[in-house]
């Protein structure tokens, strides 16, 4: 089945999957488990809201806070705010499992949200968004100040961490250790050092593009941010041919990512069509 997706045969699949399911019986685990690939193969097809419509299924099949809580971030990721609400006033997870999502949910300015995120610092563990916070309102200085700062946001103590993994997904140490490299590779795109930051979003994605590894909304910063702004540098150096392969990585996910709206001028003086379906 990975094999399938990693070659974009979507149809055969789900057909595979579709067989294996019909032969199984409904209190079978691995029904669960196929279910969850059905989600991720939509996810890395570029058809979020399919992905999201199986994992509903799922948890009506097998109630589990987990659930509860992987669909209210990727929700809130894709920009269902309404939708993120609702689950929570619903959801008998208790609050802590939501943060700091829950608490960013009305918030309507950068500013605002990075207010937020420093208080939740001393309880939550939100440094990484704070960065991309600082990044969104061009604080490259605070930004950097935190990379420097901050032993949790170092290479070296998130890659000493054994990889947990998460079902069908790449070790999450190696998506943080790409988010971090991407946040890097930002702050030096902004000060012009382009050939720096080509290196670091080139790093970012070795990190990402882990093998046995399935897209999530959830790490669009580790693996589409780092493509748009390769997309960016590549059509600045006048390659177009490279900037179009990877922007049109960038925006097959259908999902909304760190840097969409600058990537997508670019995408658009390239014909590419970017618009999620």
């Amino acid at each position: 089945m990975y094999l399938l997706s990693k070659e974009g045969k979507w149809k055969e699949a789900e057909e595979l999957i579709r067989s294996i399911r019909g032969n199984i019986s409904e209190n079978d685990p691995l029904k669960r488990n196929l279910g969850l690939m059905h989600a991720f193969l939509k996810f890395e097809e570029g058809k979020p809201d399919e992905g999201l419509k199986e994992l509903e299924n799922l948890k009506r099949g097998f109630a589990e806070p987990s659930y509860e809580a992987y669909l209210f971030r990727l929700y809130f990721k894709l920009g269902n705010y309404k939708k993120a609400e609702e689950l929570l006033k619903v959801s008998k997870v208790e609050m802590d499992m939501f943060k700091p999502e829950s608490e960013l949910l009305f918030l309507r300015t950068p500013e605002e949200k990075i207010k937020v995120l420093k208080s939740l610092s001393k309880r939550y563990f939100v440094s990484k968004r704070l960065i991309f916070a600082y990044l969104e309102v061009k604080k490259w200085k605070e930004a950097e100040k935190l990379l420097l700062s901050d032993k949790y946001l170092d290479l070296k103590w998130i890659l000493a961490i054994p990889p947990v993994y998460v079902v069908f997904g790449a070790p999450i140490s190696f998506s943080e250790a790409s988010e971090i490299l991407t946040a890097k590779g930002i702050i030096e795109y902004r000060k012009g050092n382009k050939e720096k930051a080509k290196e670091l979003f080139e790093e970012a994605l070795r990190y990402a593009e882990q093998p046995l590894s399935l897209f999530s909304p959830l790490y669009a910063e580790s693996l589409l941010t780092p493509k748009a702004y390769l997309g960016m540098i590549y059509y600045e150096m006048g390659k177009e041919a490279m900037a179009r392969q990877y922007l049109e990585d960038a925006f097959s996910k259908n999902v909304p990512f760190f840097g969409d709206e600058e990537a997508k001028k670019v995408a658009e003086k390239l014909s590419l069509v970017v618009r999620r379906k």
